[in-house]
């Protein structure tokens, strides 16, 4: 549980790490779990020799459940950490790309080549409802028609 904490930073958890330091913490994760797995699946004798005194209910050896245990820590076990990697990956460069979005947006440029449109006065916010947006020949307290003429 607490190897995953980082990974998945349940709330209230905050990292105090950047985001994409999880991917080599997941990588070197699997690297080791691929050398144990590959001792165990490639070894030609039983790694912890008190295997070899239990019982067998089967008609497998100590090796081969030994191989077979390893290659199912190896695939599978390798896919988790992976997967979650792979997980990590997409999310850091969505975030950096909208970052970098925003960071276009506000500064002005447009999108894909195209041109940027006029700017809101930073009097008249983007948001503002409709009776703060007053044209700038009409005053406040006094009607359009009133203005006009």
């Amino acid at each position: 549980m607490m190897f995953w904490r980082p990974v998945i930073l349940a709330w209230p958890a905050r990292s105090s790490w950047p985001r994409w330091t999880v991917i080599p913490y997941l990588l070197l994760a699997d690297l080791q779990n691929t050398v144990l797995a590959a001792i165990l699946t490639l070894s030609d004798r039983v790694i912890y020799p008190a295997y070899l005194t239990v019982p067998r209910t089967g008609t497998i050896t100590a090796l081969e459940d030994q191989s077979v245990a390893g290659v199912i820590m190896w695939v599978p076990g390798s896919l988790v950490f992976l997967v979650a990697a792979v997980g990590v990956v997409m999310e850091t460069l969505g975030a950096r790309g909208q970052a970098a979005l925003q960071g276009r947006l506000v500064e002005g440029e447009g999108l894909a080549g195209t041109q940027p449109g006029p700017r809101c006065s930073p009097a008249f916010p983007a948001n503002a409802p409709p009776s703060v947006m007053l044209s700038a020949a009409e005053e406040p307290g006094t009607s359009r028609a009133e203005n006009r003429g």
